[in-house]
C-alpha cells in the first residue's frame, strides 16, 4: 500500500509539476500578452497624439483658408467698387469727349465765320481803298482834303 500510495504521489505529484509548467507557460505567454498589449497601447497613444495634433494643423488650415475666403471675398468687394468707380469715371470721361468734340466743333465754326467775316472786311476794306483811290485822283476828293488841312496819305 506504501509504494501505492507513493505511486499515487508519485502520479500526484508529476501532474502537479506538469500544471505548473503549464502554469508558468500561461504566466509567460500571459506576460508577453501584457507585453503586447501595452506596446499596442503605447503606439495607439502616440498615434492619438499624432491624429491629435493633425487635427490641430487641419482646424488651423481650415481657419486660414476661411480667412483667406473672407480676405478674397472682402479683397473681390473692392475690385467691384472700383470696377464700377472706374465705369463712372469711363463714363464721364466719355461725355466729356464728347462735350470737347462739340465744344470743338463750334470753335471750328466759329473759326469758319470769323475767317470769312475776315474776309469780307478785307474787302470791304480794299474796297474802300480802291473808291478813295479812284476819288482822289479824280480831282473831287484830292482838292477838299488839302482845303481841309488834311494831306493825300491818309486813307
Amino acid at each position: 500500500m506504501y509504494s501505492q500510495h507513493q505511486a499515487h504521489i508519485n502520479e500526484l505529484q508529476r501532474v502537479i509539476d506538469k500544471l505548473k509548467a503549464q502554469l508558468r507557460e500561461k504566466e509567460n505567454s500571459i506576460t508577453e500578452k501584457i507585453t503586447i498589449i501595452r506596446e499596442k497601447e503605447r503606439i495607439i497613444h502616440e498615434c492619438k497624439v499624432v491624429i491629435t495634433e493633425k487635427e490641430k494643423t487641419i482646424d488651423e488650415i481650415e481657419k486660414e483658408k476661411e480667412g483667406q475666403k473672407q480676405t478674397l471675398v472682402i479683397q473681390q468687394r473692392q475690385i467691384e467698387k472700383q470696377n464700377e468707380t472706374m465705369r463712372q469715371l469711363r463714363d464721364k470721361l466719355e461725355l466729356q469727349v464728347e462735350s470737347l468734340h462739340q465744344q470743338e466743333s463750334k470753335l471750328k465754326e466759329q473759326y469758319e465765320v470769323i475767317q470769312k467775316q475776315e474776309l469780307q472786311l478785307s474787302q470791304v476794306r480794299d474796297f474802300i481803298k480802291f473808291l478813295a483811290f479812284n476819288l482822289m485822283f479824280r480831282g473831287g476828293l484830292r482838292s477838299k482834303f488839302y482845303h481841309h488841312g488834311e494831306n493825300s496819305n491818309a486813307t
